[in-house]
């Protein structure tokens, strides 16, 4: 009987522990077909406490277990904010005496 998707993933993920991936690496390894069905996935894994994720900035990282190191979310800087010349700055009364 073959695998699932689900299954392939969690195997995955178990060979590699403690070690994580990625959905892209997990959607190489597996075989899947689509991208969003690996992340759709790897949510739901996650979601049932099956696997770990981690959001970062060059997307979630997931594994089994405990990792060697627990990888640590990377904060995505944040722009800085412009400021808006809406409503336009008032100039100070001038007092004349």
């Amino acid at each position: 009987m073959a695998m699932t998707d689900r299954e392939r993933i969690l195997a995955y993920l178990r060979s590699l522990s403690p070690k994580a991936a990625t959905n892209s690496e997990i959607q190489e390894a597996t075989g899947i077909e689509s991208h969003h069905e690996v992340y759709e996935l790897t949510q739901e894994l996650m979601l049932a406490g099956e696997i770990h994720g981690v959001k970062g900035e060059g997307g979630w990282l997931f594994w089994t277990g405990e990792p060697e190191a627990l990888p640590e979310p990377i904060r995505t800087p944040r722009r800085p904010r412009r400021m808006s010349s809406y409503p336009p700055p008032v100039a100070p009364a001038s007092t004349v005496g």
